[in-house]
């Protein structure tokens, strides 16, 4: 389910969850896509996927999606393909993270990359995670974070993505 949510005068997109927070320039991790998207005003029902020209809007989408392996008893990763609207946001800065829920509950990052400003385009972003052993099981999740610059505007958003129990401690 789609819901329009306003910031600061900035239209965010949500998905699933919402923007507990006034400050866009502070992402509240949430379930679901992050989806940000700029314009005039909130639009209804739009997506990141529109026409910006139309709509007078840009923005991005960038799911966080199950962490997973590659090889055995290789590192586990994480990563979020991000797509954009036509013409993109003027600037993205993507951080993604990958996060081990410790023993009494608490989710702590493991592994971090930080893009960075970077022109918008469809591209997969990723951290990976270097396990001390493969003895247990442990839950991970990846969080996207993603903040865009459009016409001098700003918007933010950060959600998680589900998780995965993986034989890495």
């Amino acid at each position: 389910m789609r819901k329009p949510i306003a910031i600061m005068g900035i239209a965010a997109v949500a998905l699933v969850g919402t923007i507990s927070n006034a400050d866009a320039s502070t992402p509240v991790p949430h379930k679901g896509a992050t989806s940000v998207t700029i314009g005039r005003s909130a639009v209804s029902g739009e997506t990141a996927s529109t026409n910006a020209t139309a709509a007078g809007v840009a923005g991005c989408v960038i799911p966080a999606q199950k962490p997973f392996f590659v090889t055995y008893h290789g590192p586990v990763y994480g990563q979020a393909p991000m797509t954009c609207t036509v013409p993109p946001p003027d600037a993205c800065h993507v951080v993604i993270a990958l996060r081990k829920q410790e023993p009494y509950g608490n989710w702590v990052t493991v592994a971090q990359t930080d893009y960075g400003w970077t022109a918008c385009k469809a591209k997969t972003y990723q951290t990976s995670y270097k396990c001390a052993s493969f003895a247990s099981n442990s839950e991970f999740n990846t969080e996207s974070s993603l903040t865009i610059e459009w016409q001098g505007k700003y918007g933010s958003d950060a959600e998680y993505g589900d998780s995965a129990a993986l034989a890495c401690a």
